[in-house]
């Protein structure tokens, strides 16, 4: 568990450290105590207008992964940086890591992961063909979750995630399918949930 004493040494840390450390305290289950985690956030909003977009993604999922709750002011900050980052030059994976990470919290996180599929759904259908096939099931997951998946979308993330599934573990299975039964029978097509039906077996045999 990291805690407070561990703070003094973020003189120390470059902004991309602070990133990657509180990205991978979740990668490796570490727990970051509620006092050191108001640190972070406290530097990183102080901070955050110089972070790249790949340090936002790296520090929204990491935050999000967290038991405390992400400050407003924070999740703010860093939703206008990606913004700010993305209309300069639209990066698909990272666009996909802050989605995911805005749409795993709360209402205000909802919100905020809607209007940035709205506003970049051109960007989406035009690179959706390059992501790996963890992070189309991801974007697959958070437009389903944020209902406000499109047909082309959908079509295009369901053939990745078909020819990808045989390289699903059983959790992701079983999330992907969750969420392709939320959506209305007419927009994901029936095929996918029966190749995921298909592989949960084969993945429990």
């Amino acid at each position: 568990k990291l805690t407070t004493g561990h703070a003094s040494f973020f003189p120390f840390f470059s902004l991309r450290s602070i990133a990657r450390f509180v990205w991978i305290s979740y990668g490796c289950r570490y727990k970051i105590s509620d006092r050191l985690l108001e640190k972070f956030q406290a530097y990183c909003l102080k901070r955050a207008r110089h972070f790249s977009l790949h340090d936002i993604s790296l520090t929204l999922w990491g935050f999000t992964q967290q038991q405390m709750e992400v400050r407003p002011e924070v999740l703010q900050q860093m939703y206008e940086m990606s913004i700010k980052h993305l209309d300069k030059e639209f990066h698909t994976e990272a666009f996909v890591h802050v989605v995911w990470s805005l749409s795993v919290r709360n209402k205000v996180g909802l919100n905020r992961g809607a209007v940035l599929v709205e506003r970049y759904e051109q960007e989406i259908l035009e690179s959706v063909h390059t992501l790996s096939g963890y992070d189309a099931s991801k974007l697959f997951c958070s437009l389903s979750f944020l209902d406000c998946m499109t047909a082309g979308l959908c079509e295009k993330l369901v053939k990745i995630i078909e020819a990808r599934a045989h390289s699903y573990d059983e959790s992701q299975l079983q999330s992907i399918l969750n969420a392709a039964d939320a959506l209305d029978v007419d927009l994901c097509p029936p095929t996918l949930r029966d190749t995921l039906k298909m592989q949960l077996d084969a993945t429990a045999a």
